[in-house]
């Protein structure tokens, strides 16, 4: 009987001893499946996973309107100067004149000059330094009221060509020596064109005539490269 009852003993411990290392591995796996729940939600993974997430469905991306240069309006440039300045009115005067151009021209001081051409507009008038005074030529009606105008003018002619290239850049470079020079266009009835080029803009032959006489032959010839012995005056029509 002693021996029986040895042997249940032993059975027992074992099976509680099995039982009891049964639940130490489903322990130990449980913790296993824990922990690594634990490590796939732990913070520093969630960006990663609201990133993949998010990627599938970016919201839609706002078209981004390019700024297009815009086209300034055909309009006449801005002509601004504070003080008179002779050779910059020069720069800002008539460069090319169409024979037939509807016209007035006054003989007045420096401040109604200067006046004058501003309210005239760049490339509206044409100015020559006189002796005590200044000629402005403007196209159309003087935008200035209460001075005398006139409908006759002269200018000292220098030279003839049938080609606007043939007399531009000696014109440039005579305006920008400061003399009062500007083409002359003038169409004739056969359909020939010719370009003068004419240097002030006068009241009268006299005066204009006066200017050639006194006109530094040398350094017009030198900064041309023009004969201009033939020169003379002429009348703007």
């Amino acid at each position: 009987m002693l021996s029986v009852a040895c042997i249940g003993l032993v059975v027992m411990t074992l099976l509680v001893a099995g039982y009891a290392y049964v639940v130490k591995v489903d322990n130990d796996r449980l913790r296993m499946i824990v922990e690594e729940v634990r490590l796939r939600a732990s913070p520093a993974e969630i960006p990663q996973l609201e990133h993949h997430v998010n990627a599938g469905v970016l919201p839609a991306i706002e078209e981004i309107e390019v700024p297009r240069p815009q086209t300034p309006e055909e309009e006449r440039p801005a002509f601004f100067m504070e003080s008179f300045d002779y050779r910059r009115l020069i720069d800002y005067s008539i460069e090319i004149l169409e024979e037939g151009t509807p016209f007035g021209i006054s003989v007045i001081d420096e401040l109604t000059a200067f006046k004058l051409c501003v309210e005239a507009g760049e490339r509206n008038y044409l100015i020559t330094r006189l002796e005590d005074a200044y000629a402005v030529f403007f196209v159309g009606e003087s935008p200035l009221e209460g001075i005398f105008s006139s409908r006759v003018a002269y200018g000292v002619q220098l030279v003839t060509h049938t080609s606007l290239e043939g007399v531009a850049g000696q014109v440039s470079r005579l305006r920008s020596s400061g003399y009062p020079a500007f083409i002359y266009r003038s169409p004739t009835e056969d359909g020939r064109v010719f370009y003068t080029v004419q240097l002030g803009a006068f009241p009268d032959s006299a005066t204009a005539r006066d200017y050639s006489d006194h006109l530094n032959v040398r350094e017009v010839e030198t900064i041309t490269g023009w004969n201009i012995s033939g020169r003379y005056v002429r009348r703007l029509r």
